[in-house]
This record gives C-alpha cells, sequence and structure tokens, in this order.
C-alpha cells in the first residue's frame, strides 16, 4: 500500500490537466470529454483502460465540470510493476476506482492554478481525507 502512495505522488507530479491541454485545433479543450480525449491519445491508452474498467466511461464521457491529473502509460506500468501486477486486468476494480479519483478533480484547474500541497480528490479512500 505504501508503493501504491509513493506512485499517486509521483503520477499527480508528472501528470497534467486535462482542462489545460489541447493538440486538436478543430475542436477547443473545454468541449471535448476527458474521457474522449484519453481515447484519442495513444500516450493514455492505459488511462482508457482504466477507467473503462473502473466503470467511468460514463461519467468521464459525460457532462460535467472535472479535472483529471492523467497518469501516462509510462506512469500504469510503473505502479504495476511497483505493486506486483501483471497488468491492469490483475488491478482490483475497487481499487482502481479509486486510485482514478485520486486523480480526479470536481473543478475545471488551469495548469496556472496548480500548486504544490494537497489537494482534496473525488476518492474516498484515507489518501484522499482531510
Amino acid at each position: 500500500m505504501k508503493n501504491i502512495f509513493k506512485i499517486l505522488s509521483l503520477i499527480l507530479i508528472v501528470g497534467f490537466s486535462a482542462s489545460s491541454c489541447n493538440d486538436n485545433d478543430e475542436e477547443p479543450v473545454m468541449s471535448q470529454t476527458i474521457y474522449a480525449m484519453a481515447s484519442r491519445d495513444a500516450n493514455l491508452s492505459s488511462l482508457k483502460a482504466a477507467i473503462d474498467k473502473a466503470g467511468l466511461a460514463a461519467t468521464l464521457d459525460g457532462t460535467g465540470t472535472f479535472t483529471v491529473f492523467a497518469p501516462s502509460n509510462a506512469a500504469f506500468t510503473s505502479f504495476l510493476q511497483a505493486n506486483g501486477f501483471t497488468s491492469l486486468n490483475d488491478v482490483p476494480a475497487a481499487a482502481l476506482k479509486e486510485i482514478l479519483f485520486n486523480h480526479v478533480l470536481a473543478a475545471r484547474v488551469t495548469s496556472s492554478e496548480i500548486t504544490t500541497g494537497y489537494v482534496s480528490t473525488l476518492a474516498k479512500g484515507a489518501a484522499s481525507s482531510t
């Protein structure tokens, strides 16, 4: 469990706010869903697979104001290796859901608003309580 929190901290440090990045000049970021963005980016294919397994696709493909600090495929690989998992399929769905919720804020946060320190996420586990 201690390794999970180390990896999550690393992921948050190297993560990015999905609401502040956009490589698609045709569609503004704010009109794209988190799920759609993850589906289109090859470096976020593990995030998309994790969202699917955790049953969060409908939530992150719907309307709502979210900021996701999106872990890359490399971050997922590090997490899996550090915790003895062969693949995302080995991670229990409930644990995966909480891990993902540790990366989601129920607010729009731009990159200029990000500061170092604790941030209350949508996770319900001990790591997310204030």
